[in-house]
């Protein structure tokens, strides 16, 4: 989750979220993806800026997100993803 609120892979990690459905603690993980991205990679926006706009939202552009939070930019900033996951790219 971290990946994708920093923009660093913004494909929809549907699995992340199904894995935690039943977790008690899915708010405080999903706050804690929220808060390393923000300190790590300095956004936690990333991912859903990409996302609102492909279902249609209008979203103002922001100085402060990577070329991932927008359409037509990369959908992976690193190649830190792994190979398993590598035929959404296509």
């Amino acid at each position: 989750m971290v990946r994708f609120h920093s923009g660093q892979d913004v494909t929809m990690p549907v699995v992340a979220s199904m894995c935690v459905t039943y977790d008690p603690y899915d708010k405080e993980l999903d706050g804690m993806a929220d808060a390393v991205a923000k300190h790590a990679f300095g956004t936690n926006m990333a991912g859903a800026y990409r996302w609102a706009n492909a279902l249609g939202y209008n979203m103002p552009s922001s100085p402060n997100l990577p070329a991932s939070a927008y359409s037509g930019g990369p959908v992976v900033m690193d190649n830190n993803k792994p190979p398993a996951e590598h035929p959404e790219l296509f």
